[in-house]
């Protein structure tokens, strides 16, 4: 069994030790317990995902003949997942739920992503920088302050992935349904609650 050490601050070590006083547990089954939550809520981060995308992502996985309007433009077999995330933290458990995804099932990931104006587009998307090579930005319908394209698409440059335009979240589907992939690629569409709330509306499927 692997040693495994632990250094902690004064304060959180006094924090524990009163702890351990007032329960009467011992160290390494506190540690054990502690352990175990980390490794349970693992499939809670992604189930927070699947919440979030829950018509979509159903839609994709059962087969079902009708899957939406816009989904029906993705490439056959692939996954769609649909997330609100906008900011460095919501990309950070999006990032890390699809992850573990891949982990277990190994797809392409492409990102579709349009964000608005007043956004970090650096600080989203970087936590995708080891997750995937290919990222098409698209502009947010019907809102004057979304993020220009090219300023998107900038922001992509210097995290230094690969980077396509598209006029909106269609065509890019379209786009990637033109392309040979050997596995159905995993995609995910990001960047913008107003952006999320587009897709649900052009694809019939309004969130229950």
């Amino acid at each position: 069994m692997p040693t495994v050490t632990i250094r902690l601050d004064e304060e959180t070590d006094a924090r524990l030790k009163r702890r351990l006083a007032r329960s009467g547990e011992t160290l390494s089954g506190f540690i054990r317990e502690a352990v175990t939550k980390h490794l349970d809520a693992k499939p809670r981060v992604e189930t927070r995902l699947a919440d979030l995308t829950r018509v979509l992502e159903k839609l994709t996985d059962t087969g079902e003949a009708d899957l939406g309007a816009l989904v029906e433009q993705a490439p056959k077999g692939c996954e769609v997942w649909l997330d609100g995330g906008h900011n460095a933290e919501g990309g950070r458990v999006v990032a890390a739920a699809l992850g573990d995804l891949e982990e277990r099932v190994s797809r392409p990931l492409v990102v579709i992503v349009g964000m608005m104006g007043n956004k970090d587009a650096n600080a989203f998307l970087a936590n995708f920088a080891g997750l995937t090579r290919h990222i098409i930005a698209v502009q947010i319908p019907d809102r004057d302050h979304a993020m220009p394209l090219d300023r998107l698409a900038d922001a992509v440059r210097q995290l230094g992935m690969r980077v396509e335009t598209a006029p909106g979240v269609e065509a890019a589907l379209r786009s990637l349904a033109g392309l040979a992939y050997e596995v159905p690629p995993r995609i995910l569409i990001t960047g913008s609650l107003y952006l999320a709330g587009h897709v649900l509306a052009a694809n019939g499927t309004p969130p229950r």
